[in-house]
């Protein structure tokens, strides 16, 4: 076996990944449709804000209002350097949207990016829960791979602030457009993979039907995505230094680079070997480590030395120089193969039915320019390889000597042990599926739809059986058969997540307050909404399977509020039992719930359930838009909340509905508030309904003051007023006690002075309702001064009420035209 063999088999490798997509979950042109629809939601904003929803999370749609228009929780500060950044670099921005998928190369993309690297939740198949992960850990439990979120992060710090050796020369808006890109496509890949390992059974397998499963349902999805209007996106490009960004920072892996101690370039021995950067950088670092040995020799070392192995170091000199050059090529290569094969309709081969003869044309010219020298053969092997085969023998010795002298013996037995062998073979080896099966499913893959996703033998890691027709449904596919994207949860929730991507820090606390009832919410936030806890992007549940959660995912009732139940979620806590109650005490009316969990107490980290607000008949302007949320702490198995009722301005009945992993609801009915007491503004301050009489001096004008048991509902509370007798000068008919205060005064004059004995009392009547009827009663006398009888109290401004914990206060959505 000889290293061309080893560099053919790379080439059908590298072919065979970027047509397969075997993990790609959304395949690259939804990737694309999808961050372009959430850069345009932004653009049409006026400001460039981000606009964010609210949706109803059990049923996936977006709210709307009694007009039809989408209800905005808010439109949120865009991270302006990200935005314009990729305005100006479309071509970066939208080459990082194909991410791992084509960069720095699809094997590495797919055998380290992709992976964990250790055992994560979400990774579990199915049918015995077993992890799939070419990086998954190995005998002794300890981590191999880097893991998803590593190097996510370590872009945006490269690109945004400052790389590992404190250089900021990558700080340019084109490697920033292609950073973004790059966590674009995870925000992506963590929803279009928790949908496909649903009807999957879990991540790609090559063992199983999961891989046929797999590629089928990804290539439908991508006939029934949208098309995309706009031409940039397929211009895709590394210019303005981004192929200089990607080798430094994603491909140079040996000791001369800065990633290496990162161990971004880790992995398991089947990750390392599938990966050019892992295996070029691991070689290039032992035939370095042989030549400054040699370098550090006295000239009587280095005679016995050259005796002993001669032409050995000029041999690896020129080996370290052609695998420099390799990886340099590497990402200029990996841009052709993505626009030849991933960023334009696929042109069918008649001959293998997967490959276009333009990357035919690419692999063979990385091939024989690089991939032939990097293996240790002459410069002039890809020139004559045609003829390589005689001269096999003596290179592979003489190869095979120098990989022994460095310590790389298992890569001599990896090249042994690879027998070369048809295409349609290794295709087969690679990805359970054949060219003939490849041929098929890219022409047409609705053919083929029923009879593999809906198959039970074809179903061995267990994924839910899916009709075409059910399929359809759950697209939401409209008169144009492609899908909708505010009513196909798992692209909602990719689109609403890139747009979060983009959100300032600034944006973020905002609308993390807004869900909170205008609250601060005192929770750390990472550089970016995407980072800090995507273990692997071929996981399910990522937003919220580890230890660390995506920001919103921390509060359950957030995250039900901005996005969308989808197949393969894993399921909040359900509700068993949901109880309301009301009780009068001398002001107003005290409304309170009980919600219990079902199949035990709240896990570790607590547990938020939704309330969400509906009045059914009154005062039906009172319903809320948006949900509140009830706190089950800890272990515990039930969580109350007390006055979060709006206001009304008539008797209404509410259905109350707590959301969780399901639903359930209960109803109320609501009084408006009482008219609590008319007073004279004083100095003194009895309960509301104690009577005193006391003497004030006379003034030449009188303060009055009205309050209201609960707060004023929505357009303000009128009260009705009127004196028994005349006397008091400009007395109002009525006065408005503004929404959500509880109180509010007004002035009037009093009789001219001096008066023998006056008595004139005042009343106010909440207009339309029994019981409502306060009144004063001012003393006027033959003095400088007048007696009050009722309730005096100081003149108090307008308050609002605030819901005690652990219920939050209400949210009051923004509606927009």
């Amino acid at each position: 076996m000889c290293c061309y063999r080893f560099a053919s088999r790379l080439v059908l490798v590298v072919s065979l990944a970027f047509v397969a997509a075997t993990a790609l979950a959304w395949e690259p042109l939804t990737h694309a449709f999808l961050a372009r629809f959430a850069l345009d939601e932004i653009l049409a904003t006026p400001g460039h804000r981000v606009p964010i929803y609210a949706t109803d999370y059990l049923t996936g749609r977006v709210l709307t209002d009694s007009m039809g228009r989408k209800i905005l929780i808010g439109r949120y500060e865009v991270n302006e350097q990200a935005l314009n950044a990729i305005l100006n670099n479309p071509g970066a921005y939208f080459a990082g949207v194909a991410g791992p998928d084509a960069f720095p190369d699809i094997l590495t993309g797919q055998e380290i990016i992709h992976p964990a690297g250790h055992k994560t939740p979400g990774q579990g198949r199915r049918s015995d829960g077993k992890y799939f992960d070419v990086n998954q850990d190995d005998p002794a439990g300890s981590p191999q791979g880097p893991g998803s979120n590593k190097w996510l992060q370590h872009l945006y710090n490269c690109a945004f602030k400052l790389a590992p050796n404190g250089r900021n020369d990558f700080n340019t808006d084109a490697n920033r457009a292609f950073a973004m890109g790059f966590i674009d496509h995870a925000a992506g890949d963590m929803y279009a993979h928790t949908f496909i390992n649903n009807f999957t059974g879990g991540p790609f397998n090559v063992h199983s039907g999961n891989a046929e499963k797999h590629v089928l349902l990804e290539l439908y999805i991508q006939t029934k995505t949208p098309p995309i209007s706009d031409a940039n996106v397929f211009k895709i490009s590394l210019d303005h230094g981004v192929s200089d960004f990607m080798y430094e920072c994603m491909i140079r892996g040996d000791k001369t680079g800065f990633i290496k101690n990162l161990h971004l370039l880790d992995g398991s021995n089947i990750s390392l070997k599938m990966s050019l950067p892992a295996t070029f950088s691991r070689v290039r670092d032992k035939l370095q480590a042989e030549l400054d040995a040699y370098d550090h020799m006295n000239s009587v070392q280095r005679a016995a030395y050259d005796v002993a192995h001669p032409f050995a170091i000029p041999y690896m000199r020129n080996w370290v120089v052609d695998i420099d050059d390799g990886l340099k090529a590497l990402p200029s290569t990996s841009l052709k193969l993505a626009q030849s094969l991933l960023f334009k309709p696929r042109d069918i081969d008649p001959v293998t039915g997967i490959q276009t003869t333009d990357a035919d044309d690419i692999l063979n010219d990385y091939t024989n320019q690089h991939l032939l020298s990097m293996s240790g053969l002459p410069d002039a092997a890809g020139q004559i390889r045609a003829g390589l085969q005689g001269l096999s023998q003596a290179l592979e010795s003489f190869r095979d000597a120098i990989l022994t002298l460095v310590g790389l013996q298992e890569l001599i037995d990896w090249f042994h042990d690879i027998e070369f062998k048809t295409a349609n073979a290794i295709i087969k080896a690679a990805t359970g599926l054949t060219i003939q099966d490849y041929q098929e499913f890219l022409t047409s893959p609705g053919t083929y739809f029923d009879s593999v996703l809906n198959n039970p033998s074809m179903n061995q890691d267990g994924g839910e059986l899916i009709t075409r027709a059910a399929m359809d449904q759950q697209l939401h596919l409209g008169t144009n058969g492609t899908f909708d994207i505010f009513r196909f949860p798992a692209a909602y929730n990719s689109m609403t997540m890139i747009k979060l991507s983009l959100l300032s820090q600034n944006g973020l606390k905002q609308l993390l307050a807004d869900l909170n009832g205008g609250d601060p919410v005192s929770t750390p936030l990472g550089d970016d909404a995407v980072l800090d806890f995507l273990e692997t992007l071929d996981g399910s549940n990522q937003w919220k399977a580890n230890a660390n959660k995506m920001v919103l995912a921390r509060n359950s009732a957030f995250y039900q509020h901005v996005f969308m139940r989808q197949p393969g979620e894993e399921a909040y806590p359900s509700i068993d039992a949901f109880s309301t109650s009301s009780s009068q005490g001398d002001g107003a009316p005290t409304y309170t719930g009980t919600v219990r969990l079902a199949g035990g107490p709240a896990p570790a980290s607590g547990c938020q359930v939704s309330l969400q607000v509906a009045a059914l008949s009154g005062d039906t302007d009172a319903e809320l838009d948006t949900p509140v949320f009830v706190s089950v702490a800890p272990g515990q198995t039930q969580g109350s909340f007390t006055d979060v009722l709006p206001s009304v301005s008539k008797t209404t009945r509410f259905r109350l509905t707590a959301i969780s992993g399901n639903a359930v609801s209960t109803l109320l009915t609501v009084n408006p508030p009482s008219l609590g007491s008319l007073f004279l503004a004083g100095e003194s301050q009895p309960t509301p309904n104690s009577k005193t009489r006391r003497t004030m001096a006379y003034s030449t004008h009188l303060t009055l003051g009205v309050t209201l048991d609960a707060p004023a509902p929505k357009g303000g509370a009128i009260i009705e007023i009127s004196a028994d007798k005349p006397g008091l000068g400009r007395l109002p008919a009525s006065v408005t006690v503004p929404e959500g205060a509880t109180t509010t005064t007004f002035s009037v004059v009093p009789p001219a002075a001096p008066v023998s004995m006056l008595v004139i009392t005042v009343s106010g009547h909440y207009a339309g309702f029994q019981d409502n009827r306060r009144s004063v009663s001012l003393i006027f006398q033959g003095s400088n001064n007048f007696q009050v009888e009722g309730p005096v109290l100081p003149k108090i401004n307008v308050l609002r009420v605030r819901p005690p914990t652990p219920i939050q206060k209400v949210i009051h959505a923004k509606i927009f035209p």
